[in-house]
C-alpha cells in the first residue's frame, strides 16, 4: 500500500498498488487535507486571545498570591523553524503546532497553579492527564486533609458563601453530604 505524503509525494514498495492507484490516494489525501485546513487554522485567533488574557491573569494575580509567575517561553519553543529540511509551509505548520501546543501545556500549567492554590482537592472519578500537582490534592470529601492542604486559608469562596466560619450552613454548602467528613 502506498505511504502518502500530505505534499503529494507517494512513497512505494515492492507491494505496493500501482502508480495510478498512488497518485489518486495522492491527490485524495491532499483534498483532505486542504478541506482540514480552515478548522485547524480557525483556532488561531481565539488562541491568541485567550493568550492574552491568560498571560495578563498569570502576571497581574500570581504575584498578589505569592505564586511565581509561569515562564510562557518554558512551554511555548520555537525550534523547528531552523531545520532546513522544511519547505515553507511544513515551516509554517511546525510553528502553528508549536505555538498551539506550547500554548496549551502553558495553560494547563496556569490552570495547575491556580487550582493548587485555592481549591486542592482530588475530582470523584481522576481525571485521563491530570497536572503535575494533582497527585498532591486532598481526596474528594475529606475535609480534614483539605484543610490541611489548604493551610487554613479562607479562600474567595469561603469568604463570598454566608454563614461561613460561624456554624450555620452557607448556600453552597452540601446538606447531609456522605462525601463531607469531619
Amino acid at each position: 500500500m502506498a505511504d502518502v505524503s500530505f505534499y503529494g509525494d507517494a512513497a512505494t514498495d515492492d507491494a505496493s498498488a500501482s502508480s495510478g492507484a498512488a497518485a489518486f490516494g495522492s491527490v485524495l489525501q491532499y483534498v483532505r487535507h486542504c478541506l482540514s485546513i480552515p478548522f485547524i487554522y480557525a483556532l488561531f485567533f481565539p488562541a491568541v486571545l485567550m493568550d492574552l488574557f491568560v498571560t495578563l491573569y498569570n502576571v497581574a494575580a500570581f504575584p498578589l498570591y505569592g505564586l511565581p509567575v509561569v515562564r510562557r517561553s518554558d512551554y511555548v519553543v520555537f525550534e523547528r523553524r531552523h531545520l532546513r529540511y522544511l519547505g515553507p509551509v511544513q515551516r509554517l505548520n511546525c510553528w502553528y503546532c508549536s505555538y498551539l501546543n506550547g500554548l496549551f501545556a502553558y495553560f494547563v500549567e496556569v490552570g495547575a497553579r491556580t487550582e493548587r492554590y485555592w481549591c486542592p482537592i482530588k475530582a470523584t472519578r481522576r481525571p485521563i492527564a491530570p497536572h503535575r500537582f494533582y497527585d498532591e490534592f486532598a481526596a474528594y470529601g475529606d475535609r480534614k486533609e483539605w484543610e490541611g492542604k489548604n493551610h487554613g486559608r479562607e479562600t474567595i469562596g469561603d469568604i463570598c458563601i454566608p454563614g461561613h466560619g460561624d456554624g450555620k450552613e452557607g448556600r453552597n454548602a452540601v446538606r447531609g453530604s456522605e462525601h463531607e467528613r469531619g
